[in-house]
This record gives structure tokens, sequence and C-alpha cells, in this order.
């Protein structure tokens, strides 16, 4: 399934009137197709447009919610995995860098499917998340923005107050790994940068 190049002018509000209106219906109808969210998977890494790749993460994340345990495992893996190349690729990159409007989507898209696996399908995801925060700024703008978006679309909204509490606790522990993490590479650095000054003096 490949969406023609109108289909994807119309999300940047740049095309025709007329243009846009037959675009909008050809998307509408792509939404309701079984198999959307391949396309999603595809236009993702190749479109560049900013409004695309949005689209694109808003399918996911809608099909996700709306079917996600449903598929079979295969079309599982292959979400699960354009979404984790997507996060450890173009969130490390600084120019250009991943706009924050699509960062926090991938975030929100990423944390919809660990709501439906974890801890069964994925019990390692935490500890995953903290290791990969420690790799670079990038992926630690990215650990923030998930552990926001599991505070937003779980926490907040299914797990009641009582267990609230004891997930609470789990997350200040989180958060408390990832700092420990970060001042160890930011001590690390500058042992090294203290180490080149007496190598030159």
């Amino acid at each position: 399934m490949a969406a023609p190049p109108a289909a994807e002018q119309v999300l940047t509000l740049s095309a025709a009137p007329l243009l846009q209106e037959r675009a909008a219906a050809y998307i509408a109808s792509i939404k309701q197709s079984a198999d959307c969210w391949k396309l999603c998977c595809e236009r993702f890494p190749s479109t560049l447009y900013p409004e695309v790749k949005f689209w694109c993460l808003q399918t996911l994340h809608e099909v996700i919610c709306a079917c996600y345990l449903q598929l079979d495992e295969g079309s599982r893996q292959m979400i699960k995995g354009a979404l984790l190349t997507w996060l450890q690729r173009d969130c490390t990159i600084e120019a250009p860098a991943l706009p924050a409007f699509l960062r926090n989507k991938l975030a929100q898209a990423i944390v919809a499917i660990v709501k439906r696996e974890y801890p069964v399908l994925w019990p390692g995801f935490f500890r995953e998340l903290v290791a990969a925060a420690g790799s670079g700024p990038g992926l630690a703008d990215m650990f923030a923005r998930i552990m926001v978006a599991v505070d937003e679309d779980v926490i907040s909204l299914d797990i009641p107050r009582w267990v609230g509490g004891c997930c609470c606790c789990v997350l200040v522990l989180i958060w408390l790994a990832c700092c420990l993490l970060l001042l160890r590479d930011i001590a690390a650095r500058r042992w090294c940068c203290a180490v080149q000054r007496s190598d030159v003096t």
C-alpha cells in the first residue's frame, strides 16, 4: 500500500482545497484498512514532512489502542520494532533533531504498547529504558518523555490510588536510577577532562 504524493501534501495544509478534499478522503479510507499500520511503518522513515510523520505515529497509536493484542505476533513485533528503531535512531540525531511534538507522540505510542505488554510480555521494559537513558542526551530526553506518558496514560487513568502508591515508588526508583547513571557519566567525563589537562601540563 503506497500513499500518493497528494496524500502527503494534504497533511501539510499547503495543497489546493480540492486536492486537500480528495486526499483527505483517501487518507480516511486508509485508516479503515486493517493493514494501515504497515503504511505508517513504511512512510515514517521515508517522508520529509513532520506532519506526515505525526499522522503515522498517531495512526499507529490508534491501532495499538484499538486492536494491538488482536494482531498476530508477527504484526505486533513489526509495529514494536519500528517504534523502537525510530527511538534509537531518530531520537539520537542532533541535526536535524526530531521535533518535540514527534518525540512526545512516539513516547505515547511506545507506552501504549507497554500498557498492553508489561509485565507479562515485556518484563524488562523499565530496565532497558533506564539502561538506554545513559547512552546519550537524546535517549535521556526520551526517557523523561516516556515516563511522563506512563504517568499520564497508565498510572493516572487506569491504576487505583491504593495501587498507584506502589507504582509511584517504582517510578521514583527508576528516576533515581536514571539520575545515578547520568551523574556517573558526568563524573566520568570530568575525570577524563582532568586527566587530559594534567597530561597537557
